[in-house]
Formats: structure tokens, sequence, C-alpha cells
């Protein structure tokens, strides 16, 4: 008869034989495991295993065409009509090619097709994006008009202001019968008369704009009100 220690150690061996057949390499079954220090996870086939749940989740996958926060990629805001820009520009006349503004340091912002620039400025912009720039030629018919000779007007002394005090090149405003200020510069002046010039310093030039496109908007509620 065997004797029951023996049989024990037996059972023990029987036991541990067991362990070894059915230890196997874990590296043989998952050959690579990645792991990201900075969001703490293990991936493995595309599925994350958080190190602190254990849950495998599926990773989110964004539709197509549409990003994260709602807004849909590819949809790109250009200008026209209702719409509020900021543009940066220079200005030249066609004549002399004088400079007339030099390229803005802070842009100038207006909203478009309500009257707030001149025609053919207006016009050109449309269908711009933000970031492009356009040279663009404005006739005077599109600009600020052509020179009507029947607005250079002289008139009395004593029809203006006492002891206005009088030079070449000052804007005198006059109002109209309408009720409208036009302002008009002074070309020259004596005792009794003075001359004045009530086109636009800018009436009968050509125009060239080099402009930069730096911001669309849609108009306020308030913005299309005042309009």
């Amino acid at each position: 008869m065997q004797h029951p220690y023996s049989q024990v150690a037996d059972l023990i061996g029987v036991f541990v034989r067991i362990i070894q057949y059915i230890t196997i390499d874990v590296s043989q079954i998952i050959p690579s495991i990645n792991f990201d220090p900075h969001s703490a996870r293990f991936t493995l086939n595309d599925r994350l295993f958080s190190r602190t749940g254990g849950k495998r989740r599926q990773s989110r996958k964004t539709p197509t065409g549409q990003a994260r926060d709602g807004q849909i990629k590819g949809v790109i805001m250009k200008v026209q009509k209702g719409k509020v820009i900021s543009i940066l520009y220079s200005l030249k006349l066609d004549r002399g090619n004088k400079l007339i503004a030099a390229r803005l340091k802070k842009p100038l912002q207006f909203l478009v097709g309500k009257k707030k620039m001149i025609l053919g400025l207006d016009k050109e912009l449309l269908g711009l994006e933000t970031g492009e720039k356009k040279k663009i030629k404005i006739a005077p018919e599109n600009g600020y008009g052509l020179r009507d000779e029947q607005r250079v007007l002289t008139l009395q002394r004593s029809q203006l202001a006492e002891g206005v005090k009088l030079h070449e090149g000052m804007v005198l405003q006059r109002k109209t019968k309408d009720g409208h200020v036009r302002k008009g510069v002074v070309k020259s002046f004596d005792e009794q008369t003075v001359l004045v010039d009530f086109n636009h310093p800018l009436a009968g030039e050509t125009l060239n704009f080099e402009t930069e496109i730096v911001d669309i908007r849609d108009a306020t509620a308030e913005e299309n009100e005042k309009a």
C-alpha cells in the first residue's frame, strides 16, 4: 500500500505537469500591443482598452464631410449682398499713379450691397473668400462720378459766416434746398467772391484698388435695420 505522503507528492507532480502544459507565450497570441502614454490606453485591432475601466469600446468615427463641432466641412463663406466684410486696401489714381490711400493697418468694415461703398468696389468684391486679394480698376462712372462743371460755384463772401479766414484747398459746407449738406473745396477767392468746387475730390478719376478680404460674417439684425 502506497504511503499517503507519496500519493500527495504524485498528485502535486501531475498538477505541475498540467500547469506546464497549459502555460503559453502570450506574445504568440497578441504579437503587438501599442501603448499611448498620453491617453493611457492600449490599442489592439482598432479597439480601445482603458487601463482603468477595462471596458472596451469602438473608436467613434466622424461622419464623412462633418467636423466634430457640428460644422460642415467644405462650406466657405463668400462675399455677397447682406454680408458684413472687413477689407484692407490701398488706392492709387490712374492719372499719374498718385497714391491716395496707403494700405490700412486696421481693416475697413462695411455691409455689402447697401451703398456703403462706391458701386464699382462693392460689385468687384462679390464672390471673394477670406484671405483672397484682388486688384480692381474702377472707372469714374462706377466710382465717384464724372466731373460736373455746374457744381463749380462762385459765392459771395457775404454768404459765408462772418470772420471765416479763407485759403485755397479749404473745405466749406453748403446746405442744399432739400436739406442735404454738400462739401466743396475753395479753388480761389478775392475780396468779393469765392470760387468753390462742390464735385467730389475724386470725381472724374479712374481708381486703382489693391484689396484683401480679412473677414466675412452675417450681418446682425441691428446692422440690417440701420442700413
